[in-house]
């Protein structure tokens, strides 16, 4: 494995040391300009290496790492140098590395240093514990969205289970003869109405006349919300008549609403 030649540390914390002025410290930085190789190397070399600095030193050695990563364009990432030495400041002296990490924050262009993980592009320590806030709080919101949709769909799943398990216990059986002889009894769309509101019973339980005899004409005149309940109702794959009315509906409804999608739960209305 390479080592760090002694000269480097000590240009680096010389560096570390001196005024903020990129001009100067680029030539200062001239003579290890090609040895970015010290900047993916393993902690255990930097914890070594720290080892034998005092606390000033070391915080001045993260900060000479910062401008030549920086100035001279040195490849690192989530393994720089940056990153081994500040914590070794960090276990020595809390205080000094939160000054250290508002410093290094407001001058690397890198990602994920001073703290190896993302800084999310914060130019200062208290703008990285806002952003850091606002991160752990999009993923919290996230997780809770996505744990309710999965009970949402648990729920569907669930429901429509039991409506094709019942629809087709009765299906060849005198309860739907009755079922659709008192249906036939309605106009078309309180018909509809009942298919879109039913909880008992699957669409494939209701005759399939209704479906043929909902044209786009008779589709357009009723109001959103039934739309959207027989557009609920109609979730899943459908083939023939019923796959045929849902592609209407669908169409009328981004055609009114001059959507490509459904907004609110694009997924479903598709599969």
């Amino acid at each position: 494995m390479k080592e760090v030649p002694p000269e480097t540390i000590n240009l680096l914390i010389e560096i570390g040391e001196s005024p903020d002025n990129d001009s100067a410290i680029i030539n200062l930085l001239r003579p290890i300009k090609h040895q970015d190789f010290i900047n993916r190397l393993h902690g255990d070399k930097w914890k070594k290496i720290s080892r034998d600095l005092a606390t000033t030193e070391l915080i001045a050695l993260v900060r000479g790492l910062t401008l030549a990563e920086k100035l001279l364009r040195w490849s690192g990432g989530s393994v720089s140098a940056i990153i081994w030495t500040f914590r070794e400041v960090e276990s020595r002296d809390y205080e000094a590395a939160q000054k250290l990490a508002d410093w290094v924050l407001r001058r690397t262009n890198n990602p994920y240093v001073p703290f190896g993980g993302q800084n999310h592009g914060a130019k200062s320590l208290s703008d990285y514990r806002l952003l850091s806030t606002i991160h752990r709080k999009k993923i919290s919101g996230g997780i809770k969205k996505q744990e309710e949709s999965e009970k949402i769909s648990e729920e569907f799943k669930l429901k429509r289970k039991y409506q094709r398990n019942k629809s087709a216990k009765h299906r060849n059986s005198e309860i739907r003869k009755d079922f659709i002889k008192r249906l036939s009894q309605k106009d078309l769309t309180e018909q509809i109405k009942q298919l879109a509101n039913d909880q008992e019973y699957s669409v494939e339980f209701y005759p399939t006349r209704i479906a043929n005899q909902a044209k786009l004409d008779f589709l357009k005149t009723l109001d959103e919300k039934l739309q959207i309940a027989l557009l609920d109702k109609l979730k899943g794959k459908h083939k023939g008549p019923w796959g045929k009315l849902k592609r209407n509906l669908l169409d009328i409804y981004r055609s009114e609403k001059r959507l490509r999608f459904t907004p609110w739960d694009k997924a479903p209305w598709f599969y």
